[in-house]
């Protein structure tokens, strides 16, 4: 994984190792001016629901209309902090704490999506995932 096999021990494969490969790999680059999306990862309720997470596209302003996706539930920005700071607005790659208006913290769970009103991040009932088991204990049992 981190270093190529000598010839020796791994005759049949004679291409880049696993860390080569994942360095080579160009992450692409989150979107400042594309639409609002911020997966919530933790919320909590501090006069007011305040949910945390890190942006991943498009910027965030007090007083924006927002969406919580998949409920579809309509909320207003009251607040925004970066590591206990306030501030007024905050962009790509950067993990904030909303303050929003709208929603009780009940309506909220870990993995919902605060996205635009105008672009609105899609949802699914339904997709299709094909797992690999890469080794089995002795004690687990697959029905």
């Amino acid at each position: 994984m981190k270093t190529r096999m000598d010839k020796s021990i791994c005759s049949w494969w004679d291409g880049p190792c696993l860390f080569e490969v994942l360095d080579r790999i160009e992450v692409p680059l989150r979107d400042p001016k594309g639409p609002f999306r911020m997966p919530i990862i933790d919320k909590f309720k501090d006069m007011g629901t305040v949910v945390m997470g890190k942006i991943e596209s498009g910027t965030i302003r007090e007083g924006d209309s927002l969406l919580v996706m998949p409920n579809k539930h309509n909320v207003k920005v009251i607040g925004i902090s970066l590591d206990e700071h306030k501030v007024r607005y905050a962009g790509p790659a950067e993990n904030v704490r909303v303050k929003l208006s709208g929603i009780e913290e009940e309506d909220i769970m870990s993995g919902f999506v605060l996205s635009s009103v105008a672009n609105p991040v899609g949802a699914v009932f339904e997709f299709n995932a094909q797992l690999q088991i890469l080794e089995l204990l002795d004690n687990v049992r697959i029905s």
